[in-house]
């Protein structure tokens, strides 16, 4: 994620356990993943974690906005093409944020 890198197909399970991730069965890509990091809870709190950290500016909401080369945004082409998909976004979910993440089953 450091890198910056899109990727989809990754061999590699969950980092909790064994469980196969979306993943590993090629149905979930993650893109831009610095301008769109994984951000668990409050991104106002100081003890707030992003992954990959060069994603902290980018995890406040105050910074998530459609002027950024790369970011990812709600009703943005990149979201609404994966919609029409079917697939869902990360960046819809309340509970953690995964603004990368676009996966077929929502995982």
């Amino acid at each position: 994620m450091a890198a910056n890198n899109t990727n989809a197909f990754n061999c590699r399970p969950v980092s909790a356990g064994l469980k196969p991730i979306a993943h590993m069965q090629g149905i979930a890509v993650d893109i831009n993943p610095v301008q769109n990091p994984y951000a668990p809870g409050d991104p106002r709190s100081p003890m707030s974690v992003t992954k990959p950290e060069a994603g902290r500016p980018y995890n406040h909401p105050a910074n998530r906005s459609g002027n950024v080369t790369g970011i990812i945004v709600p009703r943005s082409v990149v979201t609404e093409a994966f919609k029409k998909r079917q697939w869902r976004w990360g960046g819809d979910r309340s509970e953690i944020a995964d603004y990368k993440h676009f996966s077929q089953n929502g995982k």
